[in-house]
């Protein structure tokens, strides 16, 4: 998976803000550590299943960093 800089740097104040929720934090952090190549570890620091993580990822492959960031945990398909 490639991240464009400006989307790293996106999701890097994402990770780092005081201002985001745990959810949104995780969801940004999981984008980044997939980028990295590193799926089976990912859902295992991010404490959530393979699913989930792809399912962030796709959120973001759809609509960029936007993606998995502007989804309610609760329902979200």
């Amino acid at each position: 998976m490639d991240l464009a800089e400006a989307d790293r740097a996106e999701l890097r104040a994402l990770v780092s803000s005081r201002g985001v929720s745990g959810a949104v934090a995780t969801r940004a952090r999981t984008v980044l550590w997939m980028a990295g190549g590193r799926r089976v570890e990912t859902a295992e620091l991010a404490e959530v299943s393979l699913p989930t993580v792809d399912r962030w990822v796709d959120w973001y492959g759809a609509d960029g960093v936007a993606g998995p960031m502007d989804r309610s945990h609760a329902g979200a398909s």
